[in-house]
């Protein structure tokens, strides 16, 4: 019969419990560092299309457009069109990776003008509606404080007179130091402003770079809406196929980088 020597056996015993021990721990380890609260949670990257400029100059075919080509490329998509085109969603830019802002623009060069100096931009509502949405207090509020202004669009060639503006709806139009102060942390948004204006100085794309903004893109001078658009399309298509926005940028030939009818240039600041 075969004898098992003593301390042959005490010693794989020992081996046995020590080698249990370490694969005990190692699976331990394992399991503790794929657990559910310590894996990486995927955000999916979400577009805002601020669309308030479709109140007067619609174009669903360009949105309807966006909309597929964002999806496409694996984007979540927040359109805000005429009418809904609020002061909602301008309190929470810091939800988007892109800012589309397809609006109005204005601007105060003038420091003799009582309100901020800057781009400005339109959103989607007239003040009555406004009032009726937020109530009269907090609009006032706002407009004491300069956050807001009211603005008038006037029928294209036709010369603005004081009798035409008391005629005409008054828009919310939200200022600079709305931006400055409602907007959260940007984390490396691509802004784009396709209206008038949005670049005839650097106030309003140094306040979105200043939030973490990644690039702001929009036009020095009075564009025509339709050429915006076309730049929006190109702009976007370039970018979702290179994920460079300065390439995007640089890839717009002449044609869309000015506008021919106005000759209002194109412009970005970027966060080096």
């Amino acid at each position: 019969m075969y004898k098992i020597d003593r301390k042959v056996l005490i010693a794989s015993l020992v081996i046995i419990t020590v080698l249990s021990i370490t694969i005990l721990l190692n699976t331990r380890l394992n399991t503790e560092s794929t657990s559910p609260s310590e894996t990486p949670t995927y955000r999916e990257p979400h577009v805002l299309i601020y669309d308030s400029l479709a109140r007067e100059y619609p174009n669903k075919t360009l949105t309807d457009l966006l909309i597929k080509i964002f999806i496409r490329h694996g984007y979540k998509v927040d359109l805000y069109i005429g009418e809904n085109a609020t002061l909602d969603p301008l309190f929470n830019l810091d939800n988007y990776d892109i800012i589309i802002f397809r609006a109005h623009g204005a601007h105060n060069s003038n420091p003799m003008v009582p309100k901020p100096l800057g781009s400005y931009i339109y959103t989607g509502i007239y003040i009555d509606e406004a009032i009726k949405i937020y109530g009269k207090d907090y609009i006032n509020e706002l407009k004491s404080s300069n956050m807001i202004v009211l603005g008038v669009i006037p029928p294209p060639g036709v010369e603005l007179t004081n009798e035409l503006i008391d005629r005409l709806p008054k828009y919310v139009v939200v200022s600079p130091l709305f931006f400055n102060k409602y907007v959260g942390e940007l984390h490396r948004s691509i802004i784009v402003f396709t209206g008038c204006y949005g670049f005839d100085d650097d106030i309003l794309a140094k306040i979105f770079i200043r939030k973490g903004a990644r690039a702001y893109i929009s036009f020095k001078g009075n564009v025509t809406w339709s050429h915006g658009d076309n730049v929006l399309e190109a702009l976007m298509r370039k970018y979702l196929e290179t994920h460079d926005i300065m390439e995007a940028y640089h890839s717009l030939d002449t044609s869309l980088a000015i506008d021919p009818i106005t000759g209002a240039e194109l412009k970005i600041l970027l966060n080096e």
